[in-house]
């Protein structure tokens, strides 16, 4: 995969705005989720691949024996291909770490890669997920978040599968966020809304995490919580040499307007 890996590209033009691998699902491609991505998180960096399985001629990250029924060494191979995919961008196109945004199959694909590869997302918001190892691993993923996003009357993930799915994030220590739609497994306005809502929540802890990491400004924001969102949003306007993002007069001169 790291030398033919059909993918597409681009650059971030938000500060702020969290990175997003994009995973389409089965019959997609790498311009599948683009339009979405854009929706939910304008600004943020793209990077959308397809997946290299074909199933009757439709794309996929990895085989499957039969409807839910998961070829598990397939799987498992496709996600140390895809991480390392990820790794090698990253030492290519420096960055942060990238928020995986994936569709059913490649919610799956995206679940696996945070329980096979810790360390390598920040965070997933998974789509018509359900559990892609059937005894998965539990490794340390404490302050990972992810937003599951299920639809109530889904056909082709039952209500055990996403349970199971859950219950295996929990149990690594992830920030679990679970949204149930009134849905079957096409996705709905609804959807797009929490998404959008989480990832702007998760833009300005990354704003926040970006002031706290100078030490002339530790202490300037002594309750997070107490910090509307989108009014640190609306205030943003710039960058100073610090690549720290400068708002308000009083913040700028804390921020170092004249540096």
């Amino acid at each position: 995969m790291t030398q033919t890996c059909i993918h597409y590209a681009e650059p971030g033009a938000r500060p702020g705005a969290p990175p997003l691998l994009l995973l389409h699902g089965t019959g997609g491609d790498e311009r599948d989720l683009v339009p979405l991505a854009r929706r939910v998180s304008p600004g943020s960096e793209i990077l959308s691949l397809r997946g290299q399985v074909l199933e009757r001629g439709m794309p996929r990250f990895f085989r499957r024996l039969s409807e839910g029924v998961f070829d598990e060494a397939d799987l498992m191979t496709r996600a140390d291909d895809l991480a390392a995919f990820v790794t090698e961008w990253r030492r290519t196109h420096p960055g942060e770490r990238f928020t995986a945004l994936g569709y059913s199959n490649g919610a799956n694909i995206a679940a696996a890669l945070l329980l096979l590869h810790p360390g390598l997302l920040s965070g997933a918001v998974l789509m018509r997920a359900m559990a892609p190892l059937a005894t998965p691993p539990a490794p340390d993923l404490a302050g990972t978040r992810v937003l599951m996003l299920s639809g109530a009357q889904d056909p082709i993930v039952p209500l055990a599968w996403r349970t199971a799915l859950e219950r295996s994030l929990r149990n690594t220590g992830a920030e679990i966020e679970n949204r149930v739609h009134d849905a079957g497994h096409g996705l709905v306005d609804d959807d797009l809304t929490s998404a959008a809502r989480w990832l702007g929540g998760s833009s300005t802890a990354r704003i926040i995490s970006m002031a706290k990491r100078r030490a002339d400004v530790v202490g300037i924001f002594p309750n997070d919580a107490a910090i509307a969102p989108p009014t640190i949003l609306q205030l943003f306007s710039g960058k100073c040499c610090c690549d720290v993002i400068l708002c308000t007069h009083d913040m700028a001169k804390v921020f170092g307007l004249a540096c």
